[in-house]
């Protein structure tokens, strides 16, 4: 690559003094990239500012904690030509990770179907979990690198061009969290499409941990559920169903179904009927996971065979 391209790294965090040094001594090792970092921080009073400020990162403080909303403020304030929106917990695992990334950005360009294009990245769970629930995590890293509905979460990152970011609008502020959801929702409402880019970042399993693995993942499902058929009223307790990290607890999944289906039957017959036709078209579109959970268990190697899910 001839020209070195200015890329920049937008951070939402809240309470992350004790993980943002990693990511952004990470950050500063990246070859073949101008950098400029900006921490849009949600209202830290750990510290996480001035954690930023010391190694030369700019910060935004937005007053009130919201992932889409220190997003967008960050990318207003940004000057790359690039932009990557990436967690404070989820860490390049190699120095040519961006470079390679954006070369892969442009090929997609020039020779797919739309040059509004979002990139992602694979994941590598880090934990003290991860060894003793192996299975479980290797799934969800194979699954990171399909690039199916669903499977693109904010911890992959999301890279795009500024042009791409204002056609879209920014992200949904509507909600502390689903903003990559919607985020991608609304990009290939306009043509756009996402693509795995090649290498991987190392997340933690921390959220998992802390909730319980089982109830987590089952409480993600019913957020998916709801965001596909609209139930806002599920969606907009946030403190029960996605809570901020570091105010997170142990889940109770079985109360968070009971509260879904009671909103699911909240409104006149007509209503109910077209919520449960729509969860019954998400289910058959999801099919596919139930084959590829069985090629996970049979195969758990971070990149095994998928034959089942493949027929």
């Amino acid at each position: 690559m001839g020209e070195v391209e200015r890329v920049s790294v937008i951070i939402p965090t809240l309470e992350e003094a004790g993980r943002l040094g990693r990511l952004l001594d990470a950050l500063k090792g990246q070859k073949g990239v101008a950098m400029d970092v900006v921490v849009a921080d949600g209202g830290s009073i750990d510290g996480t500012p001035e954690v930023a400020r010391r190694v030369g990162a700019r910060v935004v403080e937005v007053g009130m904690a919201s992932r889409a909303r220190q997003m967008n403020a960050g990318a207003l304030v940004s000057e790359g030509e690039w932009l990557l929106f990436l967690h404070a917990d989820s860490v390049p695992a190699d120095v040519d990770l961006l470079r390679d990334a954006l070369e892969r950005m442009r090929r997609e360009e020039q020779g797919g179907v739309s040059e509004r294009v979002v990139g992602h990245f694979s994941l590598h769970f880090e934990g003290a979990q991860r060894g003793e629930r192996r299975r479980f995590y290797r799934g969800l890293e194979r699954k990171s690198a399909l690039n199916r509905a669903l499977t693109t979460n904010g911890d992959q990152g999301m890279l795009m061009r500024r042009e791409t970011y204002e056609a879209v609008g920014g992200f949904d502020e509507g909600l502390g969290y689903l903003e990559d959801q919607r985020f991608i929702a609304a990009l290939e409402k306009r043509g756009g499409r996402r693509v795995t880019l090649g290498g991987y970042l190392r997340t933690s399993t921390r959220r998992f941990e802390v909730e319980g693995v089982g109830a987590r993942y089952a409480t993600m499902t019913l957020i998916m559920m709801a965001e596909a058929v609209g139930l806002e009223a599920f969606l907009s307790d946030e403190e029960r169903v996605y809570a901020p990290q570091h105010r997170a607890g142990r889940l109770r999944f079985f109360q968070q179904l009971k509260v879904f289906g009671a909103v699911l039957r909240t409104g006149d017959r007509q209503v109910v009927r077209r919520r449960l036709r729509g969860l019954g078209v998400l289910g058959w579109q999801n099919l596919w996971q139930v084959p590829f959970g069985i090629d996970v268990w049979l195969w758990p190697a971070s990149h095994g065979p998928t034959p089942l899910m493949d027929a």
